[in-house]
């Protein structure tokens, strides 16, 4: 008697200390989301520069990006121990409807679907919500700056040549802007918009926020406009050399010049938010 009372409550410890927890049953989730979303881009990047030219081009996703999914798993891995409700199996039934979807754009409205869901059950604060809100910035440029590009690309373009077409001085038609000296005319393609960096941005404001545990104030608000305006600048200069001076076409279009204003804007934003978003910078409203 006495050693089946010993097996009973064994098997119960053991049933206890194996339980998923809600925050491992949301990260389970957000792992096969993630994967399915950045598999595309991924096995094209494999297919074009091989595992070893896609390993060093982050596998054609954003480095950030990926920080981010790290971010958003360090935080699940520190959520407090709670059990999964009935509704998160709802929730998770629908997200893995829409990852089941051969489609990348299906799987990040999944994950919304989660980031949403946990930050709306979740207190402010609370280290689930600030999960949910890191998970949701991911799915800014992997889904909605994409579906806004899809359904504006030429006003946003047409934006973008305004600028350009302002500080060269001879104005734009379109997504075209006449060279400084009248030789051609820079037209603009959607690899060439200020969209991807602003959303990638609005990703690292979010980062900073989630990990430093910092809620909306005045203070992060223009610390995301600031970062956002200064990566839009410095996409319009590289743009502008280029009508400026038309010879070094290749050289500033190119690797060399889109590794410069990757590596500046990337310095610039972390700067802005490592003054702003941390937490030893008291929050002002």
């Amino acid at each position: 008697m006495a050693a089946q009372s010993l097996s009973l409550a064994g098997a119960t410890g053991i049933s206890a200390t194996t339980r998923m927890t809600r925050a491992q049953f949301y990260a389970a989730l957000f792992a096969v989301g993630f994967a399915n979303g950045i598999s595309e881009r991924v096995l094209k990047s494999i297919a074009s520069s091989g595992f070893l030219g896609a390993f060093f081009d982050t596998f054609g996703v954003s480095a950030l990006i990926w920080v981010a999914a790290g971010g958003v798993f360090w935080l699940l891995r520190q959520a407090e121990d709670s059990p999964i409700r009935l509704p998160d199996y709802a929730v998770a039934v629908a997200a893995c409807l829409a990852f089941l979807f051969p489609m990348a754009a299906a799987s990040w409205i999944g994950v919304a679907l989660l980031s949403i869901y946990l930050i709306w059950t979740s207190s402010r604060g609370e280290t689930l919500c600030r999960a949910g809100m890191l998970m949701f910035g991911i799915t800014i440029p992997m889904l909605w700056a994409r579906l806004l590009f899809a359904s504006m690309s030429n006003t946003i373009l047409s934006i973008d040549a305004k600028m350009v077409g302002l500080v060269v001085g001879t104005g734009s038609s379109g997504n075209t802007i006449p060279f400084w000296d009248g030789t051609g005319v820079l037209f603009l393609e959607p690899a060439c918009s200020s969209l991807t960096n602003v959303s990638l941005s609005m990703l690292c404001g979010l980062l900073f926020m989630s990990l430093a545990n910092r809620s909306w104030s005045f203070s992060v608000l223009k610390a995301v406009v600031l970062a956002c305006a200064t990566t839009v600048a410095i996409n319009v200069t590289r743009m502008s050399a280029i009508a400026f001076f038309p010879t070094y076409y290749d050289l500033i279009h190119g690797t060399v010049g889109a590794t410069a204003a990757e590596w500046l804007s990337i310095v610039a934003v972390l700067s802005i938010y490592y003054k702003w978003i941390t937490p030893d910078v008291p929050a002002r409203a």
